[in-house]
């Protein structure tokens, strides 16, 4: 599975994680912190976005939470899905978990599939998934139980518990069975060497082995930097689905200001974006070249790049926002969670066709630098 492919599998993964169909009723809230304490309990669905999450108590319905750190030990009677730099699940989860961060930890039983995307992802031996396993990270460990089958890829993945369905992987660097492992399904791996299988490991199904070559030892190198890539692009883009998250949640009364804004003059965004992209670094090298300048053109440069960051993150809350209005035939173009985090993941997705996939893009993201340069510039003037 070369480099693209990888990332494809990676953010359908994320799709399959950040955008599930949820019911109305939610409690929402936001901040620096957010504690909900071992004897308290949500009816309905909860959703957070904060530096720190814990979950002590009981969510009846579904959690969907974000964070730097998201600790989980009560129990949600749903469907769970977190997203973090540290992502720890000590509570039940009776429906199905969606993982995605950079440290992701399973503790306690999940009753529905479970879907992981990060950089280290590790399920502990007393765990139960109850039915199927979708995984794509970088290390992965898994001790538990799996009652259906384990999908999906990453760079090291250890298997060390039950899996009662098939194995289905695609590795860049190892498979290792420990002694501990017991596949009842068939096992079909792409690797570019064998799996190391430890004495007492037992796989009752059918192996299939299909070797990744390498060629004067030069792919071992290039799978490497793939990893990073890879893992470069996966952290983006959680970082991107936690600041749009943020964004929509804390920022929405002005977020609807700027669609109506796009609504109302897309072209004029794009042909605006174009300009500030192409004229400003033209500007800051003109400031950085005179003798006085240099600090206002630091400034600029400074203010140029948290532009270009925002307006990444931007272009896939417009992309969203604009395919639910014309999706559902609303007449004005909303900015919700739910658009932001889908249009965020399809944009990206989209990003790997070829030409088609750049220019939608190139287009959105121009847009947003377009909007958000002409309120910066208001806020300035006034």
């Amino acid at each position: 599975m070369d480099k693209k492919t990888r990332m494809k599998t990676i953010l359908i993964i994320l799709a399959a994680i950040l955008v599930p169909a949820w019911v109305s009723a939610a409690t929402v809230w936001g901040g620096k912190e957010f504690t909900l304490g071992k004897n308290e309990t949500i009816d309905d669905n909860l959703y957070v976005g904060a530096s720190d999450v814990t979950v002590s108590g009981e969510v009846k319905n579904d959690l969907l939470a974000a964070g730097g750190i998201v600790l989980l030990t009560g129990t949600v009677g749903e469907d769970a899905t977190l997203a973090g730099g540290n992502v720890d699940v000590l509570g039940e989860v009776r429906g199905d978990l969606r993982l995605a961060g950079g440290q992701l930890t399973i503790g306690k039983n999940v009753g529905g599939d479970l879907a992981m995307a990060g950089g280290n992802a590790q399920v502990l031996p007393e765990v139960t998934v109850g039915k199927d396993m979708l995984i794509g990270a970088g290390n992965a460990v898994l001790s538990g139980t799996v009652n259906g089958d384990v999908r999906g890829g990453g760079g090291t993945v250890t298997i060390n518990g039950t899996v009662h369905g098939d194995v289905i992987l695609d590795v860049s660097q190892k498979l290792i069975l420990g002694r501990n492992a017991i596949l009842e399904g068939d096992l079909q791996y792409r690797s570019p060497i064998k799996a190391e299988i430890a004495e007492g490991a037992a796989i009752q199904g059918e192996i299939t082995y299909v070797p990744l070559r390498m060629k004067n030892g030069t792919d071992g190198g290039r799978q490497t930097l793939a990893g990073a890539i890879n893992f470069f692009h996966l952290s983006s883009l959680a970082a991107a689905l936690i600041v749009g998250l943020v964004l929509a949640l804390y920022f929405k009364p002005g977020l609807d200001g700027m669609m109506r804004t796009i609504s109302a003059g897309f072209g004029q965004e794009l042909v605006r974006g174009l300009v500030v992209a192409v004229v400003s670094p033209i500007a800051i090298l003109i400031l950085f070249a005179t003798i006085i300048g240099w600090i206002a053109g630091l400034t600029a440069l400074l203010a140029y790049l948290i532009l270009l960051i925002i307006s990444n993150v931007l272009a896939g809350l417009i992309f969203g926002s604009l395919l639910a209005k014309y999706w559902y035939k609303k007449g004005v173009a909303e900015v919700t969670w739910k658009n932001a985090l889908g249009g965020i993941i399809i944009l990206a997705i989209l990003g790997y066709i070829p030409l088609i996939g750049w220019l939608a893009w190139l287009v959105f993201f121009l847009v947003a630098l377009g909007v958000l340069s002409s309120k910066f510039w208001q806020k300035i003037k006034s």
